[in-house]
């Protein structure tokens, strides 16, 4: 071999070895969180009485189906990409469930505004881009917008089961799968609620007193 040609490839091998240390502690440097069940609401915008109801749209879905859903939301996604977040999110959802390729993860990064749709490589053809983009416009987009968080994930996470069933030829039963959501009190929003109407009587009553 040429000594020139050596000297250059000797000096291109080394600097791909020396990269690759750097490449490892950028890897390292981002947080990506464990998870735990089919929802895990890190950002906690997810009321309880929706996340008990998006995992079970999960579990029939992974019982009818052999499909796992999982909705993750975080604060934010610290230094880091959003896109490559969520593609190294998924990738140690994959490790854990040991390579099936047979998931759907919704995420959604509270801070950035964004969230997204991520199929396995095994449902790719099921779940295509372009109608996984149409479902988070249609059905989740329109309640995040108004940070209602767990209605939009539900909606998106029962319109996607139906598709996967339908592909799987399989049918998914109960009440969570059969009408359109309805706003759902949370404790909070009835604490509020005692609030306003307590507001609104000592006003009626003071306009009274004073006529």
């Amino acid at each position: 071999m040429d000594k020139a040609v050596m000297y250059y490839f000797l000096i291109f091998s080394f600097s791909i070895i020396a990269a690759q240390p750097w490449l490892s502690s950028a890897d390292a440097e981002t947080a990506i969180p464990k998870l735990e069940g089919p929802v895990n609401d890190l950002a906690h915008v997810i009321p309880p009485t929706f996340a008990r109801r998006i995992a079970a749209v999960s579990d029939t879905l992974f019982q009818k189906a052999g499909v796992s859903m999982m909705i993750v939301t975080v604060p934010d996604t610290g230094r880091e990409n959003f896109e490559r977040f969520a593609n190294l999110l998924y990738s140690r959802w994959e490790m854990e469930k040991k390579g099936e390729n047979r998931g759907i993860l919704f995420f959604v990064a509270v801070k950035e505004k964004k969230m997204c749709i991520k199929p396995g490589h095994a449902l790719e053809g099921v779940l295509p881009d372009a109608l996984a983009k149409e479902m988070q416009d249609q059905h989740i987009l329109p309640y995040l917008k108004r940070d209602q968080f767990g209605e939009g994930l539900l909606a998106g996470a029962i319109a996607i089961a139906k598709i996967v069933a339908y592909d799987a030829g399989v049918s998914l039963d109960g009440k969570i799968f059969l009408k359109p959501l309805a706003r759902e009190k949370s404790r909070e929003d009835n604490f509020q609620l005692i609030i306003l109407a307590v507001i609104a009587f000592l006003i009626i009553a003071k306009r009274r007193a004073g006529s």
